[in-house]
């Protein structure tokens, strides 16, 4: 049953606290549990304030010896860490590893140039879709899987350069640059 603490109890909790009784005589004393005596002056900030006072040497002198011998051994210091300072380390300079514009101008010789393809062209699966479906073959996704059918029998599951080689042999018989570079020859 829960206990509603009246500003009487908590005056009474104040003055133990300053006499330097435990959580546990508290608790005793008001009859509940040390965790109800923990949570009233946990919640109650003034309370708060002098059960951490309660702790401090001041207080600790009017603790009995078996209470300083108890709240000493609960306490465990750590040795604060020593830690080395890193060492500085220079930074190397910047160095021009490739020569990156003259990598593209090999590339674009090498390749004929960069295909351009017309202005809103997309590769995503609703554009695909659209493309395909105008003449006459159907795609479809299904849990991943790419499905084409152009009208007859069951549709054939095949992978995204299939379509696109599908795509190509559109895209090519209409004049149209090809997606995949492969196409164009």
């Amino acid at each position: 049953m829960a206990r509603f603490w009246t500003d009487h109890d908590k005056q009474q909790i104040a003055a133990m606290l300053l006499a330097g009784d435990t959580y546990d005589v508290i608790a005793a004393e008001f009859g509940v549990s040390r965790n109800a005596v923990a949570g009233v002056i946990t919640r109650t900030k003034r309370l708060h304030g002098l059960s951490q006072r309660a702790l401090s040497d001041e207080h600790r002198e009017r603790l009995s010896a078996a209470q300083r011998e108890r709240y000493s051994s609960n306490v465990i210091v750590f040795p604060g860490a020593r830690r080395e300072p890193l060492p500085t380390v220079e930074k190397p300079a910047l160095r021009v590893i490739t020569n990156t514009a003259k990598a593209i101008d090999d590339w674009l010789k090498a390749n004929g140039g960069a295909r351009k393809f017309e202005p809103g062209f997309s590769t995503d699966y609703l554009a695909m879709k659209s493309f395909l479906e105008k003449r006459g073959v159907t795609f479809n996704l299904h849990r991943g899987s790419c499905f084409l059918s152009n009208g007859r029998g069951r549709p054939r599951k095949v992978t995204w350069d299939e379509v696109y080689r599908v795509a190509d042999k559109f895209r090519v018989a209409e004049g149209l640059t090809p997606i995949l570079p492969e196409s164009a020859a």
